[in-house]
């Protein structure tokens, strides 16, 4: 006997202008709802029912002028590539440890022995980031930034113009900072990148949750190996500003950089 819980999905979206009716056309074949009207802030999102209130298992943004409910297919027409990017932090030897974990997927086109083509992202772990003693309310938003510069300095905007950034916390500022009304820290979000909401506890049958659930548990499994012998690194980089003590850049043996994708 299983429990699953229900879930629902929603599209959302705001009026350009002011409208006194609401009308869509439908395909039935592509699943697109096209609304009469011009729209932005449009995003389709998965919730799941609990006592206390609905929990959003994933939420993705997307362009007009057609609206999709089925986020994975929404996530192929609007990326060329995605990266999820999640922290977990512990405290080890006096300090407040962070581990962000990375995990990249890209498109891959398969063809089988009919000949049929079927669509599908294959993923790899470039490197996770190591830095200490960093406020709580900046070390989600730091690893986003870690990770939006080790892409930029490997040029993944220049061969993947449309970049994903799946992550978990701080869904409510998502809007403002993709409109880049809002800084991450101190950083406007460049241009080219996304912010994607998925969440690391629920859903994880689709897409954007199995990437986010994969660089938590990336994470964790770094605090598992190196947690129990771990020391403040001496040779590692230091902020000065202040938003970490010391930061490393970790890869693994068989790891695929992000500019071997």
């Amino acid at each position: 006997m299983t429990n699953q819980k229900k879930t629902t999905d929603y599209l959302y979206f705001t009026s350009r202008d002011k409208i006194g009716s609401v009308s869509f056309e439908i395909d039935e074949e592509t699943g697109e709802v096209t609304p009469e009207f011009p729209f932005v802030n449009g995003f389709a999102e998965r919730a799941r029912e609990r006592p206390k209130g609905p929990k959003v298992v994933s939420r993705v943004p997307q362009a007009g002028p057609a609206l999709l409910f089925d986020r994975e297919q929404l996530l192929w027409r609007q990326f060329d590539y995605l990266c999820a990017v999640d922290t977990n932090t512990r405290e080890l030897g006096g300090h407040q440890v962070s581990i962000t974990g990375v995990v990249q997927a890209t498109k891959r086109y398969c063809a089988s022995s009919t000949g049929v083509t079927t669509l599908a992202w294959a993923w790899s772990t470039p490197e996770v980031y190591e830095f200490t003693d960093t406020a709580l309310p900046i070390r989600e938003k730091l690893g986003w930034l870690l990770a939006i510069e080790r892409m930029q300095q490997a040029a993944v905007c220049d061969r993947y113009p449309r970049v994903g950034l799946i992550v978990d916390s701080d869904m409510s500022r998502h809007e403002s900072i993709n409109a880049r009304r809002e800084k991450i820290i101190a950083k406007t979000l460049p241009e080219g990148f996304t912010l994607v909401y998925a969440s690391s506890d629920t859903g994880r049958n689709e897409l954007q949750n199995k990437l986010i659930t994969a660089a938590d548990r990336l994470a964790k499994q770094i605090f598992e190996k190196f947690g129990p012998s771990w020391s403040l690194p001496t040779n590692a980089y230091r902020h000065s500003m202040g938003l970490y003590k010391t930061m490393r850049i970790l890869v693994g043996r068989n790891a695929v950089p992000f500019e071997d994708v």
